[in-house]
């Protein structure tokens, strides 16, 4: 090689160099612009419940039209986080909440940090009849990074609501960093298609069928198993009513298996998802329920006569720990679902 080629190299190297520097480095031309972009749309919005960032909700006095124009900007992840050291609280706030929409919680880490951060931000809208735009509550920038961040922690099934901890986002982060997709992720972004709404927004349809597909792209017994979580939540405001109909999902365990079946019943489902597991955590306990009383309710079209003695089983070892003192309420099953199915399975009537 050629001592000019050399030197050229060498100088396409460093203007690549200056060009990384000129994006990342705070101070910088892109850097400025992008927080006074910020800075002057933070001026534009008198509240700011973390909610519109979550779920993308119209609201009184939330200017939405800002709000996208933002979102389509597509602000680089790593320039967000450094806005995060914005003086001003506000700027801090949307930065979070861009962050938020990239619907990636790898990226998050940076919030995490913020939580401790006490300084005041966006007041909140307080609902009242007339939507009164003065009666507002204060926020703090740390509160709003916590509403942010507990979508994933409750997803994931955080033991107990409480303001998440630097430690909570340190634990979920580990238990998923190495993950393609889980549950919770799944979970949040089909909350933020139906905006927790019901009856469901026909305009974001579009949004999930894409979503649909995404998940029909994933190996088939992950597709099944969530299909199963998905549908079987809260399925007028969770997105599951519209997810899939009935058949689908109950072809969709059908496709699982009796034996992957007859593990999620006794508490151990398949798969490596810390999502999927059956924790004290209700919302996490009340899907897993849900899940295992709609599989038990089309027993006759899931497992076979052989089954019967494994589900009286499980039946039997829920009524000896409640003799035990057990709470029912805390089973992944109810016995009354177990009965049901045995009859089914028996084509008899269900016994007391």
């Amino acid at each position: 090689m050629s001592r000019f080629a050399v030197v050229l190299i060498a100088v396409w190297i460093a203007l690549i160099g200056q060009a990384r520097n000129l994006v990342a480095q705070p101070g910088s031309a892109l850097w400025e612009e992008s927080r006074q972009s910020l800075a002057t749309a933070a001026d534009r919005f008198p509240t700011f419940d973390p909610a519109y960032a979550i779920y993308n909700r119209a609201a009184p006095g939330f200017s939405r039209d800002v709000w996208s124009r933002l979102i389509i900007a597509n602000y680089s992840s790593d320039l967000l986080a450094d806005l995060l050291r914005d003086a001003r609280p506000r700027v801090r706030s949307l930065a979070m909440g861009l962050l938020y929409d990239k619907q990636d919680p790898k990226l998050l880490m940076p919030v995490a940090r913020m939580l401790s951060d006490s300084a005041e931000t966006f007041p909140v809208l307080q609902l009242t009849d007339n939507a009164d735009p003065r009666f507002t509550a204060p926020q703090s920038v740390g509160s709003f990074a916590g509403a942010l961040l507990g979508t994933y922690l409750m997803a994931a099934g955080m033991t107990q609501w409480r303001t998440p901890q630097l430690v909570d986002w340190m634990a979920y982060d580990a238990a998923h960093r190495n993950r393609a997709y889980s549950l919770s992720w799944l979970i949040v972004r089909l909350g933020r298609i139906t905006r927790m709404q019901s009856p469901f927004p026909e305009e974001q349809r579009p949004r999930l069928l894409e979503f649909r597909k995404d998940l029909d792209k994933l190996p088939a017994d992950d597709r099944n198993l969530y299909l199963l979580w998905l549908s079987n939540g809260n399925r007028d405001f969770d997105g599951g009513s519209v997810l899939a109909t009935e058949e689908e999902v109950i072809d969709a365990a059908g496709r699982l298996g009796r034996q992957k079946l007859l593990q999620i019943i006794d508490g151990r489902p398949p798969g490596t998802d810390p999502d999927v597991a059956a924790i004290a955590d209700w919302r996490s306990l009340q899907r897993y329920q849900m899940v295992t009383a709609f599989i038990l309710a089309h027993a006759d079209r899931l497992f076979t006569r052989a089954d019967e003695p494994f589900l009286g089983a499980i039946e039997q070892g829920i009524r000896d720990k409640k003799t035990r003192g057990s709470q029912a309420a805390q089973e992944v099953v109810s016995v009354e679902a177990l009965r049901r199915a045995r009859a089914l399975l028996l084509k008899e009537e269900p016994k007391e």
